[in-house]
């Protein structure tokens, strides 16, 4: 008797495609676009698991897939495709849904901020990985207005505060490779 593998997000062969797994408590592992250009920062691929240690992640579940269309003049989102796999219990593809998402004006500033974020969280990350948590988190404050204004939309603020930094930590590289990162 061959046995069919079931969806691991209900334990069943019956379709997950309408079904909302945002509220099921799965655990979301999400990846960023990190070259520079004007996708950094983008949010382009979310994995979801059953289990989370702290850890490991296992369970794979599902995951959706997201590419960005932007306009070419302003760099705004126009609009996301999303394609979104469900795994069944032998690890193969069950179902695939593709969505498109159109981002109004106020979604479309949103995006880019919320853009803007993850890049500086990737920044942050670094800068306190080479300088120390005290050093970085003084220096992260000290720079809160340019971060403030990068995070709108306006990078010069910020890229003028690095290379200005007199600070003995802020080395040529640390900040080249600091501004690399917020390169959008």
């Amino acid at each position: 008797m061959i046995i069919k593998p079931t969806f691991i997000i209900n334990d069943s062969y019956e379709s997950p495609l309408n079904l909302n797994y945002d509220i099921l408590g799965l655990y979301r592992k999400e990846y960023f676009t990190t070259t520079p250009g004007p996708q950094n920062g983008e949010l382009n691929k979310v994995e979801y698991y059953q289990h989370y240690d702290g850890t490991t992640y296992s369970n794979l579940t599902l995951t959706e897939y997201r590419v960005y269309t932007r306009d070419p003049s302003t760099l705004l989102a126009i609009y996301r495709t999303q394609t979104t796999n469900w795994y069944l219990t032998d690890g193969t593809i069950g179902e695939t849904k593709v969505t498109i998402k159109y981002y109004n004006p106020t979604d479309q500033i949103n995006e880019g901020i919320q853009r803007r974020t993850n890049v500086l969280n990737e920044a942050k990350l670094y800068l306190l990985s080479q300088i120390g948590l005290v050093n970085g988190l003084t220096y992260i404050v000290e720079l809160a207005a340019p971060i403030y204004t990068y995070q709108q939309g306006v990078t010069a603020p910020l890229i003028a505060a690095i290379n200005a930094s007199t600070d003995s930590f802020m080395t040529p590289t640390l900040k080249a490779t600091t501004i690399g990162l917020l390169t959008l």
